[in-house]
């Protein structure tokens, strides 16, 4: 997270909140303006730890419950961000939906879990090797893996 501070990350959309711990390292690593967090809040305590950081953070911590398969039906659909943590369900389908939606929207991309233990993503990984609209930056073997990718628009 340390190495993402050079790309001047103000504004941040995080997709798959689950226990706050990834919001947690970014609100503290990173000077956020904005940051949006994203769950489908299928577990009970989402939305009370979500209340936990809006208390914490205030307006710079924007909650919402949404499943994002539905993404561009809901507010963040007129929004752009400076990055985008795609870590929300891993099936090909919805990480390529999630993924589709960060390429139109966001500067970087923050793909979590692509050192090989999530097919889906692996997949996803695959299918986005070559593209035109994306340049790997990083890539970070640490842990279950990410990669970070900038945009090209």
């Amino acid at each position: 997270v340390i190495s993402l501070a050079k790309y001047n990350i103000k504004t941040m959309l995080e997709i798959g909140f689950n226990n706050g711990y990834s919001a947690a390292m970014f609100l503290t690593t990173l000077p956020l303006e904005k940051f949006y967090s994203l769950d489908i809040g299928i577990h009970p305590f989402v939305e009370e730890v979500q209340q936990e950081f809006k208390s914490r953070y205030g307006d710079a911590f924007v909650p919402l419950i949404e499943d994002s398969m539905n993404i561009r039906n809901t507010p963040l659909n007129d929004l752009e961000f400076d990055l985008v943590f795609i870590d929300g369900g891993h099936s090909y389908e919805v990480a390529h939906n999630d993924m589709m939606f960060a390429m139109d929207k966001a500067r970087y991309i923050l793909l979590d879990d692509t050192a090989g233990g999530s097919p889906g993503v692996s997949k996803l990984v695959a299918f986005l090797r070559g593209s035109d609209k994306l340049e790997v930056i990083e890539t970070y073997k640490m842990g279950s893996g990410a990669i970070l990718y900038k945009c090209l628009k």
